[in-house]
This record gives structure tokens, C-alpha cells and sequence, in this order.
């Protein structure tokens, strides 16, 4: 990792601090000594303010769980799917400027990001899930890297406290064992729900096999990504599919995300969403290579790896505004 300000702003500070010692001054007889503020949930904040630039909503929103207050994010939440985001000059002189770069590897502007960060910045990929566990691991190695840990630890209480609460909540709503299948990076919004996801589909287009593979699992219904869908197919046969997001919005309120999927996945368990037989299912997702034919769509393939490394399909009118807000999905009966 690159030599970073973060690194020289710590020794200005011990510098200061030995300085004053030698004037015989100490932060209790000396006007001017500025410690670190305490916050009035009696963490403390840090000594020195980083800029931090996220490359996505969800990198910022781990950032500020663990503590950052001034952070710029890259890729705006007009964009479907973040990771594809391509950053203008001005995003990338941002990068430039900062103290602290946080993103994801699977991201495609992830090199062009790092490549602009300069070597006064500290780069700090994170995974991204949002499973409680990795979500905590992730914010605390984020926070040793920016001297806020006792921040991190006490917005972690509080988040973990209520993203429990939700899970278990959603969980009480499930009445048997109802089928579930499940998009390759939503699985985990099932387990969350007291739920297990039978099988799963993609990242890759939906062949005419694998739909009939998961509809002889008779499917209650499907967790789908919103930020690259891909469970038309299934929804085109009447099985109820609901779109769950990932990325918050320009608040980086990652709690509203889990709150979100609560509410879908609830609304599912009561019936309350059903199946549109007209949707629009992606050429080749799983009808052939003509598609099922039930209006406009454009496939865009990307290369690479992880979350972000998908034919990706952007349907007409679907809808990309503030994912804490939308209610993509819920085709309500």
C-alpha cells in the first residue's frame, strides 16, 4: 500500500504533541490544546478529518459506518449497476485529492480509480456483502486503516442491533418452507429472512435448461438483483419475483437497504406480490436466442470478475432512481 496522508497526518500530531511537552504546555493548562471530540454517544471522532472517496454508494456506506464524515462518492444512483459507472475527469481529480480511496476490486473503473488516486492517497479495496458478518469485518478493517475503532464499534452496535431485528422479523412472516430461488449475489438476503434458496441462477444469461431446472423445484417465488436482473424467465412462467437491492442511496444509509428488502421479501411471504406473465426477459434468458418477446430490451456484456462481470439488461422504463426509495420489483396484484 502507497505511502499515505494518513500516515503523515498521525506524525504531524505526535509532533505537536512533543513539542508542547517540551514548552512544559499539556492539553489540560493550555487554551489552545485541541483534542479529539467527543461525540455524545462518548466515542471519539477522529483527530484528523480524512477525505475519503468511495467508488460507489456501498463502499461510501461502509465508510461511514466506520466513521468517515467527509466522503465523495464516483459512481452516481441514476446508475442500474454501479460497478459499470464510467468516471469523468472531474470524478477522477477527486480521487486525486483524497486522503483515503475505498473500492471494489470487481469494479470495471476500479484501475482507472487507482490510477488516478496518485501516491499521497491510501488505496483500501473492500469486499462487498451484505451479509452482517462480512459488513462488520469489513467497517473494522476500515477503521483500524483510519484510527476511528471506537466509532466503527458503537455504529456497529447499533446497525447489526437492528439488522438483526429486521431479519427476525421478516423471518416470523415465512409459514412452512416455501421455495425460493435466488440470483448468484442475493442469496444471502434468504438466509437473512429465515429463508434457504433452493437454487440459484447466473450471473451469466439463464439457459433454457437452467429454467427448467429451477422450475421443477417449484419456486414460491424469486429473489432477483435489481442492479442486474436476470430472473424475467422464471417470472414470464408466474413465478412472483421481487428485485432486491444492494447499493444505498446519496445518504449512505446502508440500514435503509435491509429495510427495503424487508419490506419486499414481507410482502412476497403475504402473497402480496404476483407475477407479471408479460415482463420482458433478456435475449437468451432462458427462451431461446430470440428472447420471449414481450418488448424492448438492450444486453450489454462485461468482462472480468465478480458482482460487477455480467450480461447485464437494462430494460425500458424500469426504473433507476434512489434504491432507498424505489420499489423496483414489487409487481403488486
Amino acid at each position: 500500500m502507497r505511502a499515505s496522508r494518513l500516515v503523515r497526518a498521525g506524525v504531524s500530531v505526535a509532533a505537536v504533541a512533543l513539542l508542547a511537552a517540551a514548552c512544559g504546555e499539556d492539553e489540560a493548562s493550555s487554551p489552545d490544546a485541541t483534542p479529539a471530540a467527543t461525540a455524545t454517544d462518548g466515542t471519539t471522532a477522529p483527530a484528523v478529518e480524512l477525505k475519503v472517496v468511495a467508488s460507489t454508494t456501498w463502499t461510501g456506506a461502509l465508510a461511514k459506518l466506520a466513521g468517515a464524515t467527509d466522503i465523495t462518492v464516483i459512481a452516481p444512483t441514476n446508475i442500474l449497476h454501479p460497478p459499470d459507472y464510467d468516471p469523468k475527469a472531474s470524478d477522477l481529480a477527486a480521487a486525486a485529492d483524497a486522503d483515503l480511496v475505498v473500492y471494489a476490486e470487481f469494479e470495471s473503473f476500479a484501475t482507472r480509480l487507482v490510477d488516478a488516486a496518485g501516491g499521497d492517497a491510501t488505496l483500501f479495496p473492500v469486499e462487498l456483502e451484505n451479509s452482517a458478518a462480512k459488513i462488520e469485518s469489513e467497517v473494522l478493517r476500515l477503521a483500524e486503516e483510519m484510527g476511528t475503532t471506537d466509532t466503527a464499534t458503537a455504529n456497529l452496535e447499533t446497525f447489526l442491533a437492528e439488522v438483526a431485528d429486521l431479519g427476525s422479523d421478516a423471518a416470523s412472516h415465512v409459514d412452512g418452507e416455501p421455495v425460493v430461488v435466488t440470483q448468484a449475489f442475493v442469496g444471502y438476503w434468504a438466509e437473512w429472512a429465515g429463508l434457504t434458496s433452493a437454487g440459484s441462477y447466473g450471473p451469466q444469461p439463464m439457459s433454457a435448461g437452467d429454467l427448467a431446472g429451477l422450475l421443477d423445484l417449484t419456486p414460491a417465488f424469486v429473489f432477483d438483483n435489481y442492479h442486474m436482473p436476470g430472473g424475467q424467465a422464471l417470472e414470464a412462467e408466474g413465478v412472483p419475483r421481487i428485485e432486491l437491492i444492494n447499493y444505498p442511496g446519496d445518504d449512505l444509509d446502508l440500514l435503509a437497504v435491509f429495510q427495503h428488502n424487508h419490506d419486499l421479501i414481507v410482502q412476497a411471504l403475504h402473497g402480496e406480490i404476483s407475477a407479471d406473465p408479460n415482463v420482458s426477459v433478456p435475449e437468451g434468458g432462458g427462451h431461446g436466442d430470440t428472447g420471449h418477446g414481450h418488448g424492448d430490451t438492450t444486453e450489454t456484456t462485461m468482462a472480468g470478475h465478480g458482482h460487477g462481470d455480467t450480461t447485464e439488461t437494462t430494460m425500458a422504463g424500469h426504473g433507476h432512481g434512489d434504491t432507498t426509495e424505489t420499489t423496483a420489483g414489487a409487481h403488486s396484484g
